[in-house]
């Protein structure tokens, strides 16, 4: 949800090819980088509004197809992360994650 990926390098392009799937015209990039790791709900009033949330179910499930092909081309850790990472597990830190991303 961009806290330890660059979600953004991929999931903006899959928010894009969704959206226009579904035959709406994608707002700004800015304005979809503020979905990232956001609800449905939240991500439902910034894309498609006049739309029921039904439909965004629909558009997240695209936005999800899209997202697995290209996170694999484009994902990448922010700096520095796997180095952080591992110094937190030589000190004895575990380490958790929690997402409400889909697997």
């Amino acid at each position: 949800d961009g806290t330890l990926s660059q979600s953004d390098l991929f999931l903006i392009s899959s928010y894009q090819a969704a959206l226009r799937r579904m035959g709406i015209t994608p707002p700004p990039d800015s304005r979809l980088r503020e979905m990232i790791g956001g609800t449905m709900e939240d991500c439902h009033r910034i894309c498609m509004p006049n739309r029921p949330l039904a439909d965004f179910g629909i558009c997240s499930g695209y936005i999800t197809e899209n997202a697995r092909k290209l996170a694999k081309e484009r994902g990448r850790a922010y700096p520095h992360i796997e180095e952080s990472l591992r110094i937190l597990r030589d000190r004895g830190y575990k380490i958790v994650l929690c997402s409400n991303g889909n697997p």
